[in-house]
């Protein structure tokens, strides 16, 4: 799972360091929309065909305790965004304040209570069958549910829903790239791509040389290559460094 958390549309401190760029994406999107949250979710290529217990990639304002109360609840089993959006075509309206069967009554309840928003529009974007994912606007219930819903804020909703998808997908495999190196692999390789020596790093990291031989032979190893320039190469087009 890689979360990219911004709280109240601002850099936070859960999960991976939200992007600069997409945190502007972000303001711009809620600035045009008027939105109260904005939320993006795409299963990872591998777990399509059960997108709810597979990998995913989150990109959200939402409060840290709702990302864990969702999580921990499993309300992706019974989230429509989820279980129909994810693989329609068409934009998903949601009152939340409406009365709809038991199960949706009890995550409608939870949505409610967890302040993100009383309304949701759900964009999906898909690429291509491997390449799909869901951005949802939330909006407050004082807002006009008809102009939420007009074809005018879809078409804004869906652009920014694009942009969004474009920016995460794109640099998905920088993602899995970053999750396959522990914190120690990662630091060694940045500090080889500076310029420094096995001796180098050793001295600055307080490490013997031979471990920190040891570590970028593991780097390598996870990430598939046979030499640092190759890793090198990998994590600048991962955007790893």
């Amino acid at each position: 799972m890689r979360i990219f958390h911004a709280p109240k549309f601002t850099q936070g401190y859960f999960g991976y360091r939200f992007p600069p760029e997409l945190l502007d994406i972000f303001k711009e999107a809620r600035d045009a929309t008027s939105a109260k949250n904005i939320s993006f979710w795409a299963p990872d290529d591998t777990n399509l065909k059960n997108p709810i217990t597979g990998d995913f990639i989150i990109a959200t304002t939402y409060p840290l305790w709702w990302i864990q109360e969702y999580a921990m609840k499993g309300y992706s089993s019974i989230d429509p965004v989820i279980t129909d959006c994810l693989y329609s075509n068409a934009a998903l309206f949601i009152d939340y304040t409406k009365n709809m069967d038991a199960d949706n009554n009890r995550f409608y309840t939870a949505v409610l209570k967890s302040g993100v928003g009383e309304i949701g529009l759900s964009i999906p974007c898909h690429f291509s069958n491997e390449h799909r994912s869901v951005t949802t606007f939330t909006f407050s219930s004082s807002q006009n549910a008809s102009k939420i819903n007009s074809a005018e804020n879809i078409k804004i909703c869906r652009t920014f829903a694009h942009r969004i998808a474009e920016f995460l997908l794109a640099r998905k495999g920088g993602f899995k790239a970053a999750s396959k190196l522990n914190d120690r692999e990662l630091q060694i390789l940045k500090l080889i791509a500076s310029g420094a020596n096995y001796a180098d790093i050793a001295s600055a990291i307080e490490l013997s040389r031979w471990t920190v031989i040891a570590h970028a032979k593991s780097m390598r190893t996870r990430l598939g290559v046979k030499n640092n320039a190759e890793a090198i190469n990998i994590a600048l087009k991962s955007e790893l460094i």
